[in-house]
């Protein structure tokens, strides 16, 4: 039983993971650089707050406002065919929250921007490819920091990525598993995804099950000597696949819960 739910959901994985490199961008026919381009947190430009470099992280004090901004050094870079951007930090304060900010030839004065809708953890992905504006030759491009005024934000570095299957699911997961802070509307509509998401959970889970149950059939088509068919192995495969939906869901929740008690204990219902 255990080893033919296995293979099915082995099976039903790749297969998932080959329809996702089906559905993922097509060539640009320009030269990129790289498919990943890994700037690593020397190389970024401090604007506003303290600096100071520790290896190659750049540690970063936010000013009495609580904001600070680094920008990338994209010159001669294609960076607006890069689909992906990648933040990676070393224990970044509970309450940071981050804004990507670009600009572009055609409207150089007038600055793009997008807020990420999830906290970061130790790294935070967010889907360029599907911002509106990030096309053109980009001019600049940069995040903004906002916290505690005077904590200090620690990066290790910034990726740009064009988007291979694996990082597609890079990103997948980092959406399963992103912290979005709960706004007053959050108890009565809760997305689980954010606003560039290029894939649902419960759609992706969905896939995965239906063909991994098609892959158990054949097994037993296939090797209808050795092997009939067992309905706990579908009761299995399943209950797998709906952990897979629940146990992201059940960490946010506990993330929502240290963050609420963090914000709300111990204080007055004036406060």
């Amino acid at each position: 039983m255990l080893r033919s739910t296995f293979l099915s959901l082995l099976l039903g994985l790749v297969l998932s993971l080959a329809l996702l490199a089906m559905l993922s961008p097509a060539e640009t026919g320009q030269q990129l650089r790289a498919d990943v381009l890994e700037i690593p947190g020397s190389e970024l430009l401090a604007r506003g707050g303290q600096a100071t470099l520790d290896g190659s992280t750049l540690r970063i004090r936010l000013d009495e406002r609580g904001i600070a901004a680094v920008v990338l050094p994209t010159e001669g870079l294609a960076v607006h065919l890069y689909r992906f951007l990648k933040l990676e930090l070393r224990e970044p304060p509970q309450t940071l929250d981050v804004t990507l900010f670009w600009t572009n030839a055609d409207t150089a004065d007038q600055a793009e921007s997008h807020i990420f809708e999830t906290r970061p953890r130790q790294a935070l992905w967010v889907a360029t490819g599907e911002l509106p504006g990030w096309e053109g030759e980009l001019n600049s491009v940069g995040l903004m920091l906002t916290g505690e005024p005077s904590s200090e934000v620690q990066i290790e570095g910034v990726a740009l990525a064009y988007g291979s299957p694996l990082i597609q699911l890079q990103v997948l997961l980092n959406d399963w598993s992103g912290f979005q802070p709960w706004q007053r509307d959050s108890m009565n509509n809760y997305d689980a995804v954010t606003k560039l998401s290029q894939f649902y959970p419960t759609t992706v889970v969905a896939m995965i099950l239906a063909l991994s149950l098609i892959a158990y059939v054949l097994l037993v088509v296939l090797r209808h000597r050795r092997l009939a068919l067992d309905w706990r192995v579908v009761g299995a495969i399943g209950l797998v696949c709906w952990l897979a939906l629940d146990l992201p869901w059940q960490y946010k929740l506990l993330r929502q819960l240290g963050e609420t008690r963090q914000q709300f204990a111990g204080k007055s219902d004036a406060q």
